[in-house]
């Protein structure tokens, strides 16, 4: 297995477990909603427009196990960031710099904007980033090669 690689998709998709955890916070209050919305709760119709007392089960159970799989999913996200943030608090305030703009954030002229603040020329920018992925990848996964 290629760590180095792993270690690089893991902080290209650092940023969108953020983006994540607010789509799954949105569609847990979305659920909230209909669970708890005058429609859902009336004892003589079903939601979807049907009289029995089954499909309003159904309909509330399958409710109730998507919120569950979102809490899940929620929970393995919260997990992957921690062991992100953990193997970056390894790192010197440089390092993690480098890895956000190269590998997180990457905007525009992201290679300029790090020279310029770090005071690197362009070469020894690389170098150092290769230092930092190295450090980040050993932090996250305890091994380079294999």
């Amino acid at each position: 297995m290629n760590w180095r690689k792993e270690a690089e998709n893991e902080l290209k998709d650092y940023g969108r477990y953020h983006e994540s955890l607010k789509h799954y916070s949105d569609m847990l209050k979305d659920i909230d909603n209909d669970i708890t919305s005058i429609g859902a709760v009336k004892l003589d119709v079903a939601p979807n427009g049907g009289s029995s007392t089954h499909s309003r089960e159904d309909w509330f159970i399958n409710k109730l196990e998507k919120k569950n799989e979102i809490d899940t999913k929620i929970t393995l996200v919260k997990k992957r960031m921690e062991l992100i943030e953990r193997a970056l608090q390894t790192m010197s305030r440089d390092e993690k710099r480098i890895l956000q703009l190269f590998f997180v954030e990457r905007p525009k002229n992201y290679i300029d904007r790090l020279c310029d603040e770090l005071g690197y020329e362009q070469s020894n920018l690389y170098y150092h980033k290769d230092i930092a992925l190295r450090k980040f990848t050993l932090a996250i996964f305890g091994v380079i090669d294999t």
